[in-house]
């Protein structure tokens, strides 16, 4: 009798939290579709660009965002760090408000964005870099100047992907270090991830994924401009950091 009870038990209490999760979800969606559903799409996409844009987004991303966001963002930065040592010069393009070129111990670091105002931003909280405001395919650098190029969650939201690695691949040293970061889009958890953002996170930059690379992707076109693959990092097999060098 004892036994049939505590089964029971069992029983009320699993049904109970599995009811009430469900009830979570559900309101968090509902909530998510009573605030966008009436907006257009392209209404969204402004939006989510908008916020984007905010100075100190990529800052925040990692210092004040979620939990999850936060240790993606510091398994990102942990990867890009170790792969580059202290190597000088180094070249972030497309920088955006990201930390991780104040956290390197390299003596000679620029940053360069097209986005003047988070350019301004990191000027005045990282004082051990330099920053320019340029196209990351445009930077102006001389031929051969960086040691380490990196180029993190940058190659997905260009419109034209080529003249972005035909620039990295311009100012790298022989035998210098390039660092692509991207998602894999040939990873069904990323398309989860994906899924996350659309019901969450809508300011998040998952609208503004243009080009959608997978490893085999990013390889063949860093070795059309002349880029030897080294090794690919994975962030639970769904974000890519590829280290490439220059023969």
């Amino acid at each position: 009798m004892l036994a049939v009870g505590r089964l029971a038990w069992l029983v009320y209490w699993g049904l109970t939290n599995t009811l009430t999760a469900v009830k979570t979800i559900g309101n968090m969606i509902l909530q998510q579709a009573i605030t966008f559903g009436g907006l257009r799409e392209e209404q969204r996409l402004r939006r989510a660009r908008a916020r984007c844009l905010n100075p100190d987004y990529d800052w925040n991303a990692y210092y004040k965002g979620n939990p999850v966001q936060r240790w993606w963002k510091r398994q990102l930065a942990n990867k890009v760090i170790a792969i580059v040592g202290d190597c000088n010069p180094v070249v972030d393009l497309g920088c955006g408000s990201s930390p991780i070129l104040s956290m390197l111990p390299s003596r000679s670091k620029i940053g360069i964005d097209i986005n003047k105002q988070k350019v301004d931003f990191m000027g005045a909280r990282d004082l051990t870099s330099a920053y320019m405001v340029r196209g990351a395919e445009d930077t102006g650098l001389e031929d051969g100047f960086a040691a380490v190029v990196v180029c993190t969650e940058v190659i997905e939201h260009h419109t034209s992907p080529h003249t972005l690695v035909r620039e990295i691949a311009r100012i790298a040293k022989p035998n210098g270090k390039i660092i692509i970061a991207t998602p894999d889009f040939s990873s069904p958890l990323w398309y989860i991830v994906e899924l996350l953002y659309r019901l969450f996170m809508r300011s998040g930059y998952e609208l503004e994924h243009g080009s959608k690379f997978t490893e085999t992707g990013v390889r063949a076109l860093a070795a059309s401009y002349g880029l030897t693959h080294v090794q690919t990092q994975k962030i639970l097999r769904a974000d890519l950091i590829m280290e490439f060098t220059k023969p």
